[in-house]
């Protein structure tokens, strides 16, 4: 969504986590889940629906989210620790984005990170030392996840915005629906050439 003339100039940026900064993790995470489970994708994925939300929202642990996985597929638990070492193994980082949000920061820009997530994955993400960012809001410690308006408004807030002076950058487009509908603004992401021309769309250049 391009900004009006009316509307004041973008302070600051938020950028998704997976499937901007980094590859999408959820397609490996979801094959070594069926291979710990000894399930196939088709039956893992209802499953999945049913508990994710509650686990990205903070509101179940990561042995009770396994724990309800295990019962409705009939096998056994996964005893030990399974969600962070199954990201590891699937982390890709997107440098090139990773340059970008650096460039913005240099420009004056406040970054930000607003993240779908799940505590260990988290834990994971403040393991690796990212220092670009001036705020991170992770689901699993506010309760609220993406589409929702208030996420995009504490987003906000962390950055010291109003909501109209805010950009997401996110691969959903239901998110940035979200963020619109809370009153930012938003670039649906695909790779790093897009964003960059549609970045221009807010009188933000960026080369890549």
């Amino acid at each position: 969504m391009t900004p009006s003339v009316e509307n004041p100039p973008i302070k600051a940026i938020a950028f998704d986590w997976g499937g901007v900064l980094i590859e999408d993790p959820a397609p490996g995470v979801l094959r070594l889940l069926t291979v710990r489970f000894q399930c196939t994708r088709e039956e893992l994925v209802p499953h999945l629906a049913v508990y994710m939300d509650d686990f990205q929202r903070g509101f179940v642990s990561e042995e009770q989210f396994l724990t309800n996985l295990a019962v409705r597929l009939n096998r056994p638990n996964i005893e030990k620790p399974f969600w962070k070492e199954a990201l590891k193994g699937v982390y890709r980082e997107q440098t090139v984005v990773h340059d970008i949000a650096w460039s913005l920061r240099k420009r004056g820009y406040v970054i930000g990170l607003i993240t779908n997530t799940e505590m260990p994955a988290r834990d994971f993400h403040l393991e690796c030392n990212y220092d670009f960012f001036d705020a991170r809001i992770f689901s699993c410690e506010e309760g609220i996840i993406k589409p929702e308006k208030g996420i995009y408004t504490l987003m906000a807030k962390r950055l010291n915005v109003a909501n109209n002076e805010l950009l997401i950058i996110d691969d959903k487009r239901e998110n940035i629906e979200g963020a619109i509908n809370a009153g930012a603004f938003g670039i649906i992401y695909k790779n790093p050439k897009q964003l960059a021309a549609e970045l221009v769309s807010y009188g933000i250049s960026i080369s890549v």
